[in-house]
Order: structure tokens, then sequence, then C-alpha cells
């Protein structure tokens, strides 16, 4: 990601650095140029004014005289001159009859002077400045000589400059191994730092180059390194004024840029993949923890924390990622407590339900018994109320025959007989009766008995119905705090409490039958009792009878009176055994309205054993639910 960027960024700049530098270097040494030929225009304007001056102001009469118009001695004037110009080695004046003034005591002869160009082409061109080619003094100066003609032609005045002067002047560098050169008219070096013969003539091809204009800038190989040139041309000399470059300064420190730029992109990209490393190492390292942790989270660990000590959004992540981790124990603890609550509640119900049920089992098989004895109580009651209705014929035909014993006096042993026989079998059938009120007395009381433990055990469902209402709305609340997870249980819960309001109806339905059968079994009890009595009393009034019939074989006399008597009683007998035949109809009504109710309870007991067994299976399915709860929660690890 660095690499190409940089590589880019360094070849660019390396580029665009060789480019401007070499722009600069061209710049540095066209400046260079620039300030020469300023140094030398300036220096040599004041030279050229000066002799300007001088060749105004003197004749070739005044030459020769010594004087200047002003009457000045013109030999002082000159060596005043040469001693206040440190850059002027002479200054001097040739008239055209040889006759010279000099400033400096070592000065050219006349008859010499005038045989070089400097003086020919001075008088050639009057009013012009001539300048000389590079020559050195006697006493090894190098210097160029500049002249002027005088006013009247008839002489020149001219100067010897101290090149080495105008050379300090014009020392300067161009970068950092380049120089300024210059060139006079004739190709004569006047400034070369590698030359220390000034004065020597060039004769390189560049120097063509230069001549070909008064400025330009060109490319050339001299002692084998190749350069770079600018250059132009002083306007008062007419010298070649040129700043030269070396091509390897430019390569050298583009080079040396290259390699600064190199080692700056390589320190950028290790640098840069320090960081990089140490970014996506401080990214990974809490990111591959989060992922640790995470993943033992996945496996149920709920007690992993997540312990980074980042303000980052990597450690809000985690700050929030534990968070929810936190919640989420949270709600599997609360489920798990729920839960086991939920399946406490659940066996708890389980055990009610299967009470319950053994419960109405046991009333049922109650009730069973209860409907058995009555169909024997029924049975007992039929065959009482026949032998009632035999007695009552019987008795019937007792009172005809005692009313033919008045008529039939004559057979009254025979009757007497009969009637004995009668007596006997009334005797017989009344203890028969007596008998069957006793037995049915005895099963009165047993149903009484039966009903009283019947509504022991409706009170005992009630309780539990009751017990199941409150197990089933404690595991409603249980079912509603565990939220989504707990509706399921919160519908098994609410049908467990319907069946169980169910339960309790049903069983204040049975309370309220056995309360009246009780009721019916107390009168049927009390007439029963009645009819034992009259029983006692038929039985007694039959042993009388057979006394009476007994007395009747002994003696006749008291026949009339015994049988009015007899007649008497058989009279009351036939009344009480009316109201026994009565009463054991009222008793044979109500066992069969028993038999009914007993019916009932049976069907409303089988009713309620068929909810305690959806209950029971409710109750089940609930545990079940509970206990899949359960695994499901042991999965995860909190503590």
């Amino acid at each position: 990601m660095l690499l190409l960027p940089s590589l880019y960024i360094g070849l660019s700049t390396y580029r665009s650095t060789g480019s401007e530098l070499q722009s600069q270097l061209m710049d540095s040494a066209n400046e260079s140029v620039n300030t020469v030929n300023d140094i030398v225009t300036g220096t040599l304007t004041a030279k050229y004014s000066d002799l300007a001056y001088y060749a105004n102001s003197i004749s070739g009469a005044d030459a020769e005289r010594g004087t200047l118009g002003s009457g000045q001695n013109l030999q002082d004037s000159l060596t005043q001159y040469v001693n206040t110009h440190y850059d002027v080695l002479d200054i001097y004046i040739v008239g055209d009859n040889g006759v010279s003034r000099h400033g400096a005591p070592e000065g050219k002869t006349a008859d010499n002077f005038r045989k070089e160009t400097i003086y020919t082409d001075a008088i050639k061109n009057p009013g012009k400045t001539i300048v000389s080619s590079v020559f050195q003094t006697a006493a090894g100066q190098n210097s160029v000589s500049i002249s002027r003609g005088l006013s009247d032609g008839k002489g020149i005045v001219a100067m010897d400059l101290n090149l080495e002067s105008l050379a300090a002047l014009t020392d300067l560098k161009v970068g950092k191994e380049g120089y300024v050169i210059m060139l006079d008219g004739s190709n004569h070096y006047i400034v070369h730092p590698g030359y220390d013969d000034i004065g020597q003539e060039e004769t390189a091809d560049f120097v063509q180059l230069m001549n070909t204009g008064d400025s330009g800038q060109f490319s050339y190989q001299l002692e084998g390194s190749d350069r770079k040139m600018i250059f132009a041309t002083n306007q008062l000399t007419g010298w070649k004024i040129g700043g030269v470059i070396f091509d390897k300064e430019i390569t050298g420190v583009s080079r040396s840029i290259g390699l600064t730029t190199l080692w700056v992109i390589v320190s950028a990209v290790v640098l840069g993949g320090l960081l990089i490393f140490w970014v996506i190492r401080s990214i990974l390292k809490p990111l591959v923890q989060l992922k640790e942790s995470t993943a033992r989270i996945g496996q149920g660990y709920l007690n992993e924390r997540l312990e980074l000590a980042r303000r980052d959004e990597i450690g809000e992540l985690a700050e929030n990622f534990q968070r929810m981790v936190d919640n989420l124990k949270d709600t599997i603890v609360m489920v798990r407590d729920t839960s086991r609550s939920l399946s406490g509640s659940a066996s708890q119900l389980a055990a009610g339900a299967d009470q319950s049920q053994s419960s109405i089992t046991q009333v049922t098989e109650a009730i069973q018994q209860v409907a058995s004895g009555g169909e024997k109580q029924l049975a007992s009651m039929e065959a009482g109320a026949a032998n009632v209705n035999n007695l009552v014929n019987e008795v019937a035909e007792v009172a005809n025959e005692i009313g033919e014993v008045h008529l039939m006096m004559n057979v009254t042993s025979q009757l007497a007989q009969e009637g004995n026989e009668a007596v006997a079998t009334t005797n017989s059938k009344m203890d028969s009766i007596h008998l069957h009120v006793e037995e049915l007395d005895r099963v009165v009381k047993g149903l009484s008995s039966r009903t009283e433990e019947i509504g022991s055990i409706v009170t005992v469902i009630a309780g539990i119905a009751q017990q199941t209402n409150l197990l089933a709305l404690n595991a409603s609340i249980e079912a509603a705090r565990a939220g989504e997870q707990g509706r399921g249980f919160a519908v098994v819960a609410t049908e467990v409490r319907k069946l169980a309001e169910n339960s309790a109806g049903f069983a204040d339905k049975i309370r309220e039958l056995i309360e009246k059968v009780t009721e019916e079994m107390t009168g049927a009890q009390a007439s029963m009792e009645h009819v034992a009595a009259s029983v006692s009393q038929g039985i007694e009034a039959a042993q009388t009878s057979e006394t009476a019939f007994s007395h009747i074989l002994i003696t006749v006399q008291g026949l009339a009176q015994s049988i009015e008597a007899s007649a008497d009683k058989l009279q009351r007998m036939k009344e009480e055994a009316g109201n026994v035949n009565q009463a054991i109809s009222q008793v044979q009504q109500l066992s069969r309205e028993n038999a009914r109710n007993t019916e009932t309870i049976s069907a409303s007991a089988e009713e309620q054993l068929a909810v305690a067994q959806e209950v029971a299976g409710s109750t089940e399915e609930l545990k079940k639910k509970a206990e899949e709860l359960n695994e499901l929660i042991s999965r995860f690890t909190i503590n």
C-alpha cells in the first residue's frame, strides 16, 4: 500500500528535483554571468569616463609641455591617479612626437608603444575607446590596455588595467564546482580560475559556439567531462563572459537527492510498515481476544469476561458486547430460576394431580359400593313390600274369618286350629319382616356412613382442587416472569387452573348431592326405625294371638271375648300393616332416588377422574417442558 505511492512520489520528486536543480544551476550561472558582466561594465565604465576626461582635456601640445590647461603638472596628475586607483597599473599619454608621460615610473617607451595596435587603432578611431588584448607587464602582471585619441588627434591617452583585481571581483562560483570565464575579442582568457597563465588563447570548439551570438547557452565536452555554458557579451569591451556548469554536479546532486529520496522512501516504508504492523496488531489483538471470547460464549460459557482497556471503537464494541453477555446471563439466570421453580411447581402439581386422581378413584369405588348397596337395599325393600302386602292380605283374611267365627261357632276348633296356624304363619312372617327391616336399617346406616366418607373425600378433592388452582396460579406467575419463553407454560398453567376450577365446581356439586342423600338417608333411617318398632309390635301382637288361639283350644268359654279382642287387634294390625306398607313404599322410593343420585355421583366422579387424568397429563407435559428448559439452560456456564 505504501511502497508504490512512495516509489511514485520518490521518482517524481527525483525527476522534478533534477530538472529543478538543473534549472536552478542554469539560473545561477546566468546570474553569475550577468553579475560579472555588470561588474566589468561598472568597472570599465568608470575607467572609460576617466579616459575620456583626460583625452578631452589634454592636447598634443599639453602632452609635450607636461602641463594641463589649468596649469597643473601632467605628470603629477597621472601619478596621483595611479596611486588612487588600485586596479590601474599605469596611465600614460603618448604624443605623436614620441613624448610620453606615465603615472607609473616603469612605463612603456613611446617608440615601442606607437607600434602597437592600441595606439594605431586609437589614432584611427578618434572619440572611441580601444581595448587591447590581454598581456603581461614586465612585472608579470596580467593586464589589458584601453586607449583613446587626444582631442586634437596628436597622441593618445592609455590606461593599463590590473586584471587580477578584476579577476578577484569576478571570481564567482556557479554551483559547487562551476566557474566563470571571460575571453577577450581574440579568444584569450581574461579570467579563468583554473589557469594561472592569463592571456592564453582558447582554441576549443566551445569558443566558436560562444562567438555565434551575443548570448546563449549550450552543452559541450571538455577534457572528458560534460559541461554546460551560459554566455553573454560585454557591450563595452566585446568580451565573452561564460558561466560553466558540470553535468556531473547536476547528476551528483540528483543522485544524492535520489539516494536521499530512496532512503526517505525506505525509511518511510519501514516506519510505515512498522506503524501499520503496530496499528494492525493493535486492532487484531483485541479482535482475536474478542473472537476467542465470543467463541467461548458461543459454547455456553457466559462467565467469560472481556477485559479490553481501550477507549476506541473496539473498546466500545467489547464493552457493548460484555453488556449484552451480562444481560443474557441475567436473563438465563432468571429463566433458570423460573424453570426450576416451574419444575418444582409442576412436580407438586403432578403429585397433587396423582393424589386427586387417587382420591377420585376412591370416591368412584365408594360410590360404586354405595350404588351396589342401594341396589341391594332396593331389592330388600321390594321383598319387604311383598311380605307386607301378603301380611295385609292375611290380616284381612283373619278379620273375615273372625267375622265368620260368630257365624260358625260349630267349627270353632277347626277355625281355632286354622287361626293358630295363621297366627304362627303371621309370627313367622313378622319375624321375616323384622329381619328384613333390621337388614334394611343396617344397609341404610352403612349407606349413611358411606355418604359421610364420600363427603370427606369430596372435601379432600375440593382442597386438592384449591391447591391445584394455587399451583397453577404460581405457574402462571413464573411463566409470565419468563417472558416469551414461558408463554407455553402460561397456556398450560391456564388450562390447569381451568381444570382445577372445574374440579372444585364438580366437588361442590358432589357435596350438594351428598348432603341431599344424607338428608334423605336420615329420613329413611328414621322411617326404618319406625317400621322396626311397628314390626316389633306386630310380632308381639302375633305372639299374643298365638297365645289367644292356644287359649281358644283350651277353653271355648272365653272365645267370644278373645275373638272380639282379636278383631280389635287385627284391625290395629291391619292399620299398622298399611303404615308399614306405606313406609316401605317411601323407603323404596328413597332407595330408587338414592340409586339415581348415586348414578349421577358416579358419572360426576368419572368425569372428575377424566379431568384429573387430563390435569395429570398436562402436568406431566409441563414438567417435561420444564426439564427440557433446564437442560437447555444447563448448556450455559454462568458462575
